[in-house]
């Protein structure tokens, strides 16, 4: 989806709450944006564009998402559990606004907590290595084709196509 697609999707209400997260924290909107742009370096250097479907590749790009947004936001707070919540908030908003089926969107949130249980277990170890995890749980993920099927793999990420 081209920038535009993006804006045009965008209502007031999304702006507003997104407006009112970034107030609460101020802190972490700039560790946030630059954990974004990584996510998407990292996504297209591992993945290419594979990481724009419903596969596999998605779930990395989810799951580093999360663990980028916690990791640089634990250098501002030096609270870990502080960084994860707001982890979890604002890729929470991101879902809640995202145009996805319902499937799609528990995939994405399933993904994204990988991504911030990552975080904790790995927080000492340098992104490299991190990186290297996420891989393997990228090719071991599991396809699902219900919601309710994806409560069945909390430790591991899944994907939809």
């Amino acid at each position: 989806m081209n920038v535009w697609g993006l804006i045009k999707l965008v209502k007031p209400k999304h702006v507003w709450s997104l407006s009112k997260l970034c107030v609460t924290h101020p802190l972490f909107v700039i560790p946030t944006i630059i954990a974004t742009r990584k996510c998407v370096k990292l996504s297209n250097e591992h993945y290419g564009k594979l990481h724009h479907t419903n596969g596999p590749a998605n779930g990395f790009r989810h799951a580093v998402w999360n663990y980028l947004i916690a990791r640089r936001c634990a250098r501002w707070t030096k609270k870990d559990e502080k960084a994860v919540r707001w982890a979890k908030k604002v890729t929470d908003w991101h879902e809640d606004f995202s145009p996805n089926s319902e499937l799609a969107q528990m995939m994405d949130v399933h993904n994204n907590e990988i991504g911030r249980i990552i975080f904790l277990q790995h927080k000492d170890k340098g992104i490299d290595d991190v990186i290297l995890i996420l891989k393997k749980m990228t090719k071991d993920s599991t396809k699902v084709d219900t919601v309710d099927n994806i409560a069945n793999y909390k430790n591991q990420m899944v994907h939809i196509v």
